[in-house]
């Protein structure tokens, strides 16, 4: 037993010391689900890594998305989350996702991130061409 207590004291030091590594700079996009159906809501999340000394841009600009039908934004530490509704039948491809900011010295840069795609189910069954589509009717009392 005293033995390990030794053993454990002796590495302590050398653990205490590592440093984390500094992450890249670099911009990661992530849809929450692979599939979706017409009204749903989703959530792309923009997770990002600035330069030391940089800053997003304000109003943030981002690229790549203007297709899809943006409902909200919300900023965490090291990430945005963007809220879209998906308004459309067909499967949707975001083309390549850029975010702008500014370095130390002011100038203009980018991150960018692979394209994301989602599926998209239809509400009217297996074979859309194929639904009866029916009014809606108020509730007669």
């Amino acid at each position: 037993m005293a033995m390990r207590m030794l053993l454990i004291l002796l590495c302590l030091p050398a653990l205490s010391t590592a440093q984390p590594t500094d992450a890249e700079p670099g911009l990661k996009a992530l849809l929450d689900r692979q599939t979706a159906q017409v009204g749903d809501r989703v959530v792309l999340s923009l997770s990002y890594v600035l330069p030391e000394g940089a800053g997003l841009t304000e109003p943030h600009e981002i690229k790549g998305v203007e297709d899809l039908t943006l409902v909200d934004v919300q900023k965490g530490e090291g990430v945005l989350r963007l809220l879209f509704l998906v308004d459309r039948l067909k499967d949707w491809k975001t083309k390549q996702i850029s975010l702008s900011y500014r370095d130390q010295d002011g100038t203009r840069r980018e991150l960018t991130a692979e394209p994301v795609s989602l599926t998209v189910g239809s509400n009217l069954g297996e074979k859309p061409a194929e639904a009866a589509l029916r009014p809606i009717y108020d509730i007669i009392p």
